[in-house]
């Protein structure tokens, strides 16, 4: 269990609750390697336009809430984000987290992310215009409302990655990739959606023609709600295929 100190921290002060940068390049957590439950820093870069550069969590494995919660909300000088060995995202975590982070660009990746709990990303990466395409290569499952407006608004998203995903819970993908350019998508290994766990999830995709699944799928998938206007995707024809 990590708390956040200034032992942890020794580039930044921390004073009644918040984190007063001394230098705004390239934010590197190098010594946060778990938050536990009732630790974090929500909100601590909450509209701090000074930040430039990367952020980057080079060891965080686990995250749980309070985390992340809004921690860089409206950071608009931010251009890129590294969790290069996250693999649990938990309930409530990063809500928020990267809201309106404009200046993000290229591909954000959770190369071994396995989960997304309840909430865990909700509006997390919410109108980041300038994200290209998102990886989730090693995610199996996302709970309640996990991804639900997670990159809502991020116009020019043409590809997601989800070749690992087995379960999404509740809403669990509502809304998540609505109003971005993706041009088709996949879920070879997704066998299992809660309610509503993918309506709305293309809202507005107007560019998206392919929405693919598995072929044993096909009454899970055609039985959730959305189906029947192809979970809002103006243009795609869904496919069971895979």
């Amino acid at each position: 269990m990590i708390k956040i100190s200034t032992d942890i921290y020794p580039k930044y002060k921390i004073s009644k609750g918040v984190i007063t940068c001394k230098e705004y390049d390239d934010l590197i957590f190098s010594y946060l390697n778990y938050i536990s439950t009732g630790y974090g820093i929500p909100r601590y870069f909450y509209n701090n336009t000074k930040i430039t550069g990367s952020v980057s969590f080079q060891v965080l494995t686990h995250v749980y809430s309070p985390g992340l919660t809004s921690t860089f909300y409206n950071c608009t000088g931010i251009t890129g984000v590294s969790f290069p060995n996250l693999t649990v995202i938990g309930n409530e975590s990063m809500y928020e987290g990267f809201y309106n982070c404009t200046g993000i660009t290229g591909t954000v990746a959770f190369p071994k992310v396995t989960s997304i709990g309840n909430s865990a990303m909700y509006e997390c990466f919410y109108n980041c215009t300038g994200i290209t395409s998102v990886s989730f290569n090693a995610l199996t499952s996302i709970g309640s409302q996990g991804l639900m407006y997670a990159f809502r608004g991020c116009t020019n998203i043409t590809s997601a990655s989800f070749p690992n995903l087995t379960s999404i819970g509740s809403s669990g993908f509502n809304s998540a990739l609505s109003n971005t350019n993706i041009t088709t998508i996949s879920f070879p290994k997704l066998t299992t959606v809660g309610n509503m766990g993918l309506s709305n999830a293309f809202n507005g995709c107007s560019r998206l023609t392919e929405i693919h699944f598995r072929a044993d799928a096909q009454s899970v998938i055609s039985g959730t709600s959305g189906y029947n206007n192809n979970f809002r995707a103006p243009s795609a024809t869904i496919y069971f295929d895979l």
